[in-house]
């Protein structure tokens, strides 16, 4: 049986930090809002970042991409976007790895998305195989 420890992921979220320049924080949550993992930040900061996470993937979810291209888009992939009001010229990121789980990553200018996408692309590997394993993977969620 696997324990609690062997599933804990926030040494990948904090070798992600460490080895990506710029990347300032990163959340792995449910698509419910729970807060799963976190690395830069507080327990507080990181509860609150897991539910921005998921009410901007029900949001990003929610465009009518019919109009921009001929089939639905029904799985986000990578949602980018620019921090409003902040100095040091920060962005996020959003993407959804699993099919209950998302990871959100907050970086300054000397992160460029590409980057960031590629870094997130690799962890979400990991964060995929992490949900597979999950022993409550066969309970249901209100936002699955």
């Amino acid at each position: 049986m696997t324990s609690a420890n062997d599933r804990d992921l926030t040494y990948l979220l904090d070798d992600l930090r460490a080895t990506t320049l710029g990347v300032c924080s990163i959340v792995h949550a449910s698509t419910d809002g729970i807060c799963r993992h976190f690395s830069g930040l507080t327990r507080e900061a990181a509860e609150r970042e897991a539910a921005l996470a998921s009410s901007m993937r029900a949001s990003a979810m929610q465009v009518p991409t019919e109009s921009i291209i001929d089939e639905p888009v029904t799985d986000l992939t990578y949602l980018n976007f620019e921090v409003v009001g902040s100095k040091a010229g920060l962005h996020a990121m959003l993407t959804q790895p699993a099919d209950r789980g998302l990871l959100l990553a907050v970086a300054d200018d000397r992160c460029p998305p590409l980057v960031l996408a590629k870094t997130l692309k690799q962890l979400g590997n990991r964060v995929a195989s992490w949900w597979k394993t999950d022993p409550l993977n066969g309970t249901t969620s209100l936002a699955r």
